[in-house]
């Protein structure tokens, strides 16, 4: 058969595809659009969100790190733990984190992030 069902029925679904996108983004299922908006989050204008979010990060990073599965207790997020181990950190440490986090903050690219992260890693293992 050479392939040609294959070859034939990729054919037919890149043809598909290419003439009927438009058309699949007015289709709905029972009532529901499957498609025609975008939905845009951002500038985040707040200091503190990437704090949130390292912190968090960490967070389940330990406790997924730590726990074993059979373990089902709900997590508990505390502030306080990630505060904590920030102040553990040497002053060096400390401020090119807050300088990262200041330039993420404001949209800036932040190059030797897994480097200004390690120590905080290390602090959680």
């Amino acid at each position: 058969s050479f392939m040609l069902g294959t070859v034939g029925g990729s054919m037919v679904g890149a043809a598909s595809a290419w003439f009927g996108a438009n058309k699949l983004l007015q289709l709905s299922v029972k009532g529901l659009p499957l498609g025609g908006h975008e939905a845009i989050v951002g500038p985040i204008q707040q200091a503190n969100f990437p704090y949130v979010l390292i912190g968090r990060y960490l967070h389940m990073y330990n406790q997924v790190s730590q726990l074993n599965h059979a373990d089902r207790r709900p997590i508990q997020v505390k502030a306080e733990d990630f505060q904590q181990r920030i102040k553990t950190l040497e002053d060096k440490q400390q401020k090119a984190l807050y300088q990262a986090c200041a330039k993420l903050s404001r949209q800036k690219a932040v190059d030797p992030l897994e480097q200004i992260l390690a120590p905080i890693f290390e602090l959680y293992s």
